[in-house]
């Protein structure tokens, strides 16, 4: 039965090419539409949950306000001694690293040779790689930036200075003055990601920066370093946001929370709803999410009514025909399940050419966008 509903429905769209190539052609830019969008959508949505136990991850920010109470300046950084005193004071967080980014930076391998430049350096505690997940190819997660003068690097990074991905123990010279020995590389983080280090350095230059650890660790007011930690398993977050102006007055002085205080970011939420001063890089916005989800649906509300009033147009001239099946016995179920398999069909048809126009069209979107969509199922 089916067969045969499949078969008079391949000869009506031959039968009437014109009509099934307009509403076909209608159904598939709309869809293909759609699916560039949906897939912009997702990867927006899909930003650092790429790293293990993301749900658990969290970053803290540091707000200043006014002396009228509102908010003066927001930072997506805080001052350096914030991660050492909460994971000293809020044992519920398993694991607390701070890192802070030097942008662009001349690398080179001897003193006089070829200068290179790297986009992201960054120095980092040596615990990152417990909290964020940076897959390491070479090196121990431990012990990569365990001695003073370590460095971690990307393959690229690594071909670029010595013309292979074997770079252990190599030394490399970052901002002309600061010499690092190569104790692992790692994967470049997915573009999915709000930061994109390079290089990663231990934190010893920093310190010796600041003058030794102890001067470091009394600066409040260098809010350079990007500061996240992981919330042990069964643990609420709530409880160490509601003690925040506590911790603030504690540390810094009685009634610091009236001029300064600190937020909790989930690192998922940072993409998309984060738009604070000295973000590592530059973050999406939930209203552009919307924005062409909205459009999204309306390219295919529009498709759809297209298709809806090219058959409306067409009833009348199968008026006769539907009046002939009656009269040989047709019921009303096998007319109505008869026009079913013709949409049916077009549609499949549709989404066939839709799926090749997405693959024609993502290239040029990619490029576009700059952003290479990572989905399996539709690259190139």
């Amino acid at each position: 039965m089916i067969k045969g509903y499949f078969k008079v429905a391949l000869r009506n769209l031959f039968k009437h090419r014109i009509f099934s190539f307009i509403n076909i052609l209608g159904l598939s830019i709309g869809m293909a539409g759609c699916m560039v969008i949906a897939i912009y959508i997702y990867e927006e949505t899909r930003y650092d949950k790429f790293h293990t136990d993301y749900e658990r991850i969290y970053r803290v920010t540091r707000k200043f306000m006014s002396p009228d109470g509102s908010t003066s300046l927001e930072l997506a950084t805080v001052a350096p001694p914030f991660g050492p005193l909460l994971a000293n004071d809020y044992p519920q967080m398993e694991q607390v690293t701070r890192i802070t980014s030097m942008g662009r930076a001349n690398v080179s391998v001897n003193e006089g040779e070829d200068v290179y430049y790297v986009d992201n350096v960054t120095f980092a505690d040596q615990n990152i790689f417990d909290v964020l997940t940076i897959k390491l190819s070479s090196g121990e997660p431990d012990q990569v930036l365990s001695k003073p003068g370590s460095v971690v690097i990307t393959p690229d990074v690594a071909m670029k200075l010595f013309g292979t991905t074997d770079a252990l123990g190599k030394v490399i010279k970052v901002f002309d003055q600061i010499d690092v020995q190569v104790t692992g590389i790692f994967e470049p983080l997915p573009h999915a990601s709000h930061i994109h280090p390079e290089l990663i350095i231990d934190f010893a230059p920093v310190i010796q920066f600041y003058g030794g650890k102890e001067a470091m660790m009394s600066n409040w007011g260098s809010n350079n370093f990007y500061t996240y930690f992981k919330l042990e398993e069964g643990q609420s977050v709530a409880t160490i946001e509601a003690d925040m102006n506590n911790f603030v007055n504690r540390h810094i002085g009685e009634q610091a929370s009236e001029w300064t205080s600190l937020s909790i970011q989930p690192i998922a939420d940072i993409h998309l709803h984060s738009h604070l001063d000295a973000e590592y890089e530059a973050n999406g916005d939930i209203a552009y999410v919307y924005t062409f989800a909205g459009i999204a649906l309306l390219i295919l509300l529009i498709a759809c009514i297209n298709y809806m009033n090219l058959s409306t147009a067409r009833a009348a001239g199968r008026a006769k025909e539907v009046g002939l099946r009656k009269v040989l016995g047709a019921y009303r179920t096998q007319l109505v399940k008869q026009f079913l398999m013709e949409s049916v069909l077009m549609v499949l048809i549709a989404v066939l050419i839709a799926s090749g126009l997405l693959s024609l069209s993502l290239p040029w979107f990619r490029e576009l966008t700059g952003n290479p969509f990572e989905v399996t199922v539709f690259n190139s």
